[in-house]
């Protein structure tokens, strides 16, 4: 071999070492995401257990979308459209229908206090258009958009995978409601959506009124009290 033939060798060996050195970091990094994600402390305020309270059998109502009983979206926009001080809302995506039952019903009671809780949607991690949402601030409802990566990895050892790949990529309140991109779906594989849905207001009355159910059922309840 020749003394011109010699660097080749050693080349090789350094890029090998490089490379192993590259692919080392990379699986720490990968293990660190898994291992801190899976059992970072909860944010503040999402772990609290209320005192009980008992209600009378007149105060629940069982809610379908059968003929006999009015469905539930149907009780939320009466509990929307009766409202005179608060509504508190936890919805995700946010529909059309929705909203402008929340626009009009600010229309009519400018002093009523509107609060939105909403994910990126369930669908397409993408659901509710940002230009929905920025009309309902636009209008004085508060909206509190939630970060899902602030809560426990459920499907961890992906989700650390896509923290190192996908996760910076892009915000998904900006991304299009009718188009899954790529960053959408590989966000669809962490197993994080909002299955609530739920509904309090004031009745005009004095009372109050909760609405709950979960995204995609057909069936709820129906909650009152003072």
């Amino acid at each position: 071999m020749s003394d011109t033939d010699s660097p080749a060798p050693a080349a090789r060996s350094r890029f090998g070492h490089g490379a192993k050195m590259v692919l080392l970091a990379a699986l720490l990094a990968w293990l660190s995401l898994v291992f801190w994600n899976s059992a970072k402390p909860l944010p503040p305020g999402t772990h609290i257990a209320s005192q009980t309270s008992r209600l009378s059998e007149s105060d629940v109502d069982f809610v379908s979308g059968s003929p006999q009983h009015e469905a539930v979206p149907a009780r939320e926009m009466s509990a929307i459209d009766h409202a005179e001080q608060l509504i508190v809302l936890d919805r995700s995506p946010v529909t059309g229908e929705l909203s402008q039952h929340l626009l009009a019903r600010k229309r009519v009671r400018p002093n009523l206090q509107i609060v939105l809780v909403t994910d990126p949607g369930n669908e397409a991690f993408g659901g509710t258009p940002s230009r929905t949402l920025t009309s309902l601030e636009q209008a004085g409802v508060i909206v509190a958009r939630v970060r899902l990566d602030r809560l426990r990895d459920s499907n961890p050892l992906y989700s650390g995978l896509w923290r190192l790949i996908f996760g910076w990529w892009s915000d998904p309140f900006d991304e299009t409601s009718d188009r899954i991109s790529l960053p959408a779906w590989a966000r669809m594989q962490n197993f994080k959506a909002d299955q609530r849905q739920l509904v309090i207001a004031d009745d005009g009355s004095g009372g109050w009124s909760a609405v709950v159910g979960a995204a995609g059922a057909s069936a709820g309840l129906v909650l009152r009290g003072s």
